[in-house]
């Protein structure tokens, strides 16, 4: 079976990992192939796999033209793509509902959303590269730095003002900012307890180590890669999207609240958060799951 997988996702490269083996040829388009070859590798595709989506009339019509080739379509939904097509006009969303054979999201609430947009999906989370060497349980550890993540030009709904009311109102501890270089309009007046660490991709061992939790505010969200990694970790995750492992805070009070039982108690290990992400992001089993999916869409080809 070949796959042929259309996204901007930037980091898809644990998917196709996962997904690729001898009976499984995957084929992306940023993969370093001469032309004619990715060309031929996408005629004879037996299934085109969207990771993202959206609700434009140019998706639809994306999805059209792969059905006109006859292949078997997956959208798998992130995040804002589902608010995309919560807005779209009601023939764009039934045209992109009826052209993907399988629609799947990669939270239960992402796919509640989707099915009051009109589009039935399955749960089946991406994959995600988990750290090699997962955290141990530990004593409880004194609250001192929490990573959080706003990228530049998203500050808005990444809820950018909650972060600075919070982050005056803890000036003992020290907040990571990953995704900014800080400065301009919204972070011009930063207290001195917090450091940007730019813009760079990818959070480093040393960092997660040092760091006791993880806080992550948005307007809408779908599964974090970066709340993934930390409850691997063993970190307190923070969220503003109910997950099993996280506590759930909807903006800067709910966040306050839990910082302040953290300096009054500390930080425990987060066994609950690491157990789930790690039976959740299994590589075996979640190949499983792939596998399967593949197979029911191009099934009835075959009888």
């Amino acid at each position: 079976m070949t796959i042929w997988f259309v996204s901007g996702f930037r980091r898809l490269g644990p998917l196709l990992r996962l997904v690729a083996d001898r009976d499984h040829e995957v084929l992306h388009p940023s993969l370093r192939l001469p032309f004619f070859t990715r060309v031929a590798g996408f005629l004879r595709a037996d299934v085109v796999h969207c990771v993202g989506g959206g609700g434009s009339w140019r998706f639809a019509l994306l999805l059209r033209f792969f059905r006109l080739l006859g292949k078997k379509i997956v959208v798998q939904w992130i995040g804002t793509d589902v608010m995309a097509l919560a807005k779209a006009p009601g023939p764009v969303r039934r045209s992109i509902a009826g052209l993907a054979g399988i629609h799947v999201a990669d939270l239960g609430q992402l796919a509640d959303e989707l099915k009051k947009a009109g589009v039935d999906a399955e749960v089946l989370p991406l994959a995600v590269d988990l750290p090699a060497r997962p955290a141990r349980p530990g004593p409880d550890r004194k609250l001192e730095k929490v990573l959080t993540y706003i990228p530049e030009g998203r500050e808005n709904f990444y809820l950018a003002p909650e972060h600075l009311e919070i982050w005056k109102k803890f000036p003992g501890v020290r907040f990571l900012v990953a995704g900014h270089k800080g400065g301009g309009r919204f972070f011009s007046e930063a207290p001195s307890n917090v450091e940007f660490l730019g813009t760079r991709d990818g959070i480093s061992r040393a960092i997660w180590d040092s760091v006791q939790a993880y806080v992550r505010l948005t307007v809408h969200d779908g599964l974090s890669l970066m709340i993934v990694e930390a409850l691997a970790r063993g970190k307190q995750a923070v969220w503003s999207t109910a997950w099993p492992g996280c506590l759930f805070a909807a903006g800067a009070a709910g966040v306050e609240r839990v910082l302040k039982r953290f300096l009054a108690s500390g930080v425990p290990f987060n066994r609950k958060g690491r157990e789930s992400a790690l039976k959740t992001f299994d590589p075996a089993a979640l190949r499983k799951r792939y596998y399967a999916m593949y197979e029911r869409l191009t099934i009835n080809d075959r009888r």
